[in-house]
């Protein structure tokens, strides 16, 4: 119940170590009790540490195998490199702690003075435990003569059975070096730690030593927990240098080596907290489950090295690096490269990946590497992704995403040997077991391969060359070789300078324009501006126009190709200008894009170089961006632009491959140069004319496949309004004027008042009724008049008869009826 220790002097030993051995069923340490020696040894039943434990701490010996130099400011070592060590002999012992006769392996080494031994040995077996106070191995600090030794080793196996009965408590199991801040001394290494139980209860610590000077802070040893009944091994080097919010610099290294396979093959390898892991100049890490490098921690590879990494999961967390490798190869399931994580190499990288790789980070190359990408899913996104290299080859068996910033290929290329060329093709394209040799066969600079691409804005891809191959792909960000093509005074057509006049422009898919005379006029004609490349397989960067200084502008455009089976959709840029070099000009713009034409004695003038090569071989093309292959001004008016590159179109349904779109394509010049050549295998349904099958306009039509110009449409009556583009025939639609009954049933788009007229045939029709009918009551006027008349005449001729029968029948007594009336005798 009372603190009660145990311990022995070291120099009290004959070789100056003491040693403790406890073999009994049962062993409780409390009251704040210590056990204390340079080695300490438990063989139990049972084990409890309730409070206060075993301290083996500064009780090494004061040299050992990786001992340090306080003369030449060196740190001891064991597990982690102490403080400027960069002898590998100095890192010993194996990441078990197998038993050591001899304890050398065990035991953490000094700096030669008393006061700065190495931490001793901690070794324990038992099947119950229970550890709530402390496991100390800690290398000694002597303040008053700066110095300290490297951690020692615990380690904590299981006793009669195969895996512990019981583990419980919250503990510290330490075997790191001192930690001391500002203090003027070298730290030393980490030791080793080994626990058969994959348990995180136990507060585990094998940092280095850290005195808050760069130069003099240590690295961490190791950590190797194994549970036997799982056979899961998981090593872990933590620096315990971050916190989330305070950052502790660890250059120095942990040399690790590592099992490959067998029996000490590792299930899970962790680096964390600004530790800092070297391995071996040619080396694998092979581990089963996960390799992390996470939290400001680094993987360090000699530059002349290969390095193999195979692992179900490798993740790249908040900052971890793999750097520097000549060769980098990771054959794995899941490639995660987070937020601030980096991983480079100089010559060489492949990752070959079976599920998905996803990239928040950075993936880099040098100018002259190759980096291949394999996966069936490949995400790229970030807010600060840098992907650049040599050359790039990413190739997706499922979909290819690149969401947000860019990747970039550093290589340039400059075709000056018109007999070469690029084919445009994937067909050509193989995955073999060398993932790279693809890339190193092929003349492009990005090649990305997958039967589902999407670029997404603000996503680019940029490069000197560029192959994009699948079924179906999707631009709605930039896929830019602008300025990547030749250098100025460079390529097949470069510009040139004719004796007093201003340089000339350079050329492609049209000729660059002559400089102008500088002082004196005269012919500055420039004989040498050729046009070259096959316009419809264009495959050849612009050439630069030429430049009196040496700086890089005045570089025509590089090359991009599409390959697209099925469906290429390109509502972003497709691009392969030349150098926009008004950007460069030491001197404000004019309104026209110009540089003012003032001081022209020493100062810099350049030509503008010209467009590049724009190549898309696929089914149908849709959306409204744009294609642009453009040549560039030059920084003087003394000097001449740029001619234009050449864009071609090589649709497999020549009639319906440009139905969709509706955007822009141009190959023009700058200034007054040659536009270039645009091009189109297309040959239009009927109602579709032009190079891109543009649909014919309202009001016009086109009833023949192939045609150049639309015919205007003449069927629609005086108000009719034609209504649909794209009309194949000559009976265009429309539609009747607002305010009047659908052509459905107005098929001539009359009003009320005209529907009327036509019954009676229009207002003609309507007149000639009326002076019809007007005629036809003349005529009865007429004729009723000559009737009335007529009658008269009749009535009088019967009258002038009746009076002579009167006459006749004179003294007759008997009266007569003639007609109505009686005639009476008077």
């Amino acid at each position: 119940s009372s603190a009660s220790n145990i311990s022995c002097a070291n120099q009290d030993a004959p070789d100056g170590l003491c040693f403790f051995t406890f073999n009994v069923s049962k062993l409780v340490i409390q009251g704040e009790s210590v056990i204390a020696a340079s080695v300490v040894s438990v063989f139990a039943d049972e084990l409890t540490i309730l409070d206060g434990g075993i301290d083996v701490s500064g009780r090494g010996p004061l040299l050992g195998k990786g001992a340090g130099n306080r003369t030449t400011q060196v740190g001891a070592s064991f597990g982690g490199f102490g403080a400027k060590q960069s002898n590998t002999d100095k890192i010993y012992g194996e990441l078990d702690l197998p038993d050591d006769p001899s304890y050398v392996s065990l035991l953490g080494s000094g700096m030669g003075y008393p006061l700065t031994e190495g931490g001793g040995a901690i070794r324990i077996k038992c099947d119950y435990l229970f550890h709530d106070g402390y496991l100390l191995a800690v290398g000694r600090y002597r303040p008053n003569w700066p110095g300290m030794g490297s951690g020692g080793s615990i380690s904590i196996r299981p006793y009669r059975y195969k895996t512990f009965q019981s583990v419980g408590g919250s503990g510290l199991v330490n075997a790191g070096s001192y930690e001391e801040t500002d203090v003027e001394c070298p730290g030393s290494g980490g030791g080793r730690i080994y626990i058969e139980t994959d348990t995180s209860q136990f507060q585990i610590i094998a940092y280095g030593g850290w005195t808050g000077i760069d130069p003099w802070t240590a690295a961490p040893g190791t950590v190797l927990l194994y549970n036997a009944s799982t056979t899961v091994r998981t090593l872990i080097v933590d620096s315990g240098k971050f916190d989330g919010t305070t950052l502790k610099t660890t250059k120095i290294g942990t040399p690790l080596r590592l099992p490959s396979a067998g029996n000490g093959q590792l299930t899970h390898l962790f680096i964390l907290g600004f530790s800092t892991v070297m391995v071996q100049s040619t080396t694998t890490i092979n581990v089963t489950g996960t390799l992390r490098i996470a939290d400001f921690a680094t993987v360090q590879v000699p530059s002349a090295s290969f390095l193999h990494i195979l692992a179900k999961s490798v993740d790249l967390l908040n900052s971890g690096s793999l750097l520097d490798p000549r060769q980098l190869s990771v054959t794995s399931e899941f490639v995660n490269i987070d937020n601030g994580a980096s991983i480079k190499a100089d010559e060489t990288m492949t990752l070959n990946v079976t599920k998905k790789i996803r990239v928040r980070g950075t993936i880099e190359g040098s100018l002259n590497s190759c980096v291949a990408l394999y996966a069936p899913d490949i995400d790229l996104q970030s807010n600060n992704l840098q992907m650049s290299g040599g050359k790039l080859f990413l190739w997706a068996t499922s979909s290819f995403s690149l969401k947000d910033r860019r990747i970039k290929a550093q290589r340039r290329y400059c075709i000056d040997d018109p007999m070469v060329s690029l084919n445009g093709s994937c067909q050509g394209l193989v995955r073999s077991a060398n993932l790279l040799n693809a890339l190193r066969n092929s003349n492009y600079s990005v090649i990305i391969h997958a039967p589902t691409i999407s670029i997404t804005a603000p996503a680019v891809v940029i490069g000197s060359r560029i192959l994009i191959c699948g079924h179906n792909a999707s631009v709605t960000g930039a896929v830019d070789a602008s300025a990547m093509g030749c250098l100025h005074d460079e390529g097949i057509a470069p510009g040139g300078v004719v004796a007093g006049c201003g340089p000339s422009g350079g050329s492609h898919g049209g000729r660059g324009s002559s400089g102008s005379y500088l002082v004196s006029p005269k012919n500055c004609t420039f004989t040498r501006a050729v046009t070259y490349d096959d316009p419809w397989m264009p495959s050849m960067e612009g050439s630069g126009g030429s430049c009196t200084g040496s700086e890089d502008i005045s570089t025509g455009g590089g090359v991009v190709h599409f390959d697209i089976h099925t469906s290429l959709s390109v509502h972003g840029s497709v691009m392969a200008d030349a150098d926009k070099t008004e950007v460069h000009l030491p001197q404000p713009l004019t309104p026209s894009g110009h540089a003012e034409a003032i001081n022209v004695g020493a100062r810099l003038i350049c030509a503008g170089g010209a467009g590049g090569s724009i190549f898309v071989r696929t089914g149908s093309l849709d959306d409204n961006g744009f294609f642009r292959a453009r040549g560039a001004y030059s920084t003087d008016l003394k000097a001449g632009s740029g001619g234009g590159g050449r864009v071609s179109f090589q649709f497999r349904d020549e009639q319906t491959g440009m139905r969709g779109w509706a955007g822009t394509v141009d190959a023009e010049p700058a200034g007054s140069a040659e536009p270039g050549s645009v091009l189109s295998n297309s040959r239009c349904l009927p109602g579709f004319v032009g190079t891109f099958c543009t649909p014919c306009p309202v009001g016009a039509y086109m009833n023949v496949s192939g045609g150049q110009t639309c015919f205007n449409c003449t069927n629609a009556p005086e108000r009719g309004i034609y209504t649909t583009s794209g009309v194949n025939s000559s009976s265009c639609p429309y539609r009747c004027a607002a305010g009047m009954d659908p052509v459905e049933s107005n098929p001539m788009c009359l009003s009320d008042l005209d529907r009327f007229l036509t019954i009676f045939g229009g207002w003609g029709g309507l007149l000639g009724i009326f002076f019809g009918v007007l005629f036809a009551g003349i005529i009865f006027l007429l004729w009723r008049k000559h009737s009335e008349h007529r009658s008269q005449m009749l009535r009088r001729v019967k009258r002038n008869r009746q009076v002579k029968r009167v006459v006749q029948f004179e003294g007759s007594s008997r009266s007569l009826l003639v007609g109505s009336q009686p005639l009476v005798r008077s």
